[in-house]
């Protein structure tokens, strides 16, 4: 892998994107399916990436960032995505780790 993100970098991207689309799986609808389909396409291309010692790791980077960022439309998509719980308690629970996610992809990829 040429210089980039380097593989434990690739791995945390790809782990946290699988516990994104676990959510989303889990908690949304219909609204989401674009960006459950761009996280499993991101991730298959992060695990062809890792099993190829000859992959440019910057090109995958900008790849998934770009098909990241693609799913934060203005409205709509992960931009207006959340949990929903009748209690509110239950909500902003529920909405911690989902953030936490965001939050940290978001930071990787500079947004």
């Amino acid at each position: 892998m040429e210089a980039g993100m380097n593989r434990k970098e690739l791995e945390r991207v790809s782990s946290l994107m699988m516990e994104l689309l676990n959510i989303i799986r889990k908690e949304g609808g219909e609204g989401e399916e674009y960006a459950a389909n761009e996280l499993e396409r991101c991730m298959c291309y992060i695990k062809e990436t890792l099993e190829d010692a000859n992959a440019d790791s910057n090109e995958v980077f900008t790849s998934v960032r770009n098909s990241y960022r693609s799913m934060y439309p203005p409205h709509g998509g992960m931009t207006d995505f959340f949990v929903w719980r009748d209690d509110f308690d239950e909500r902003i629970a529920a909405n911690r780790r989902l953030d936490a996610v965001k939050a940290e992809l978001g930071e990787i990829f500079g947004m």
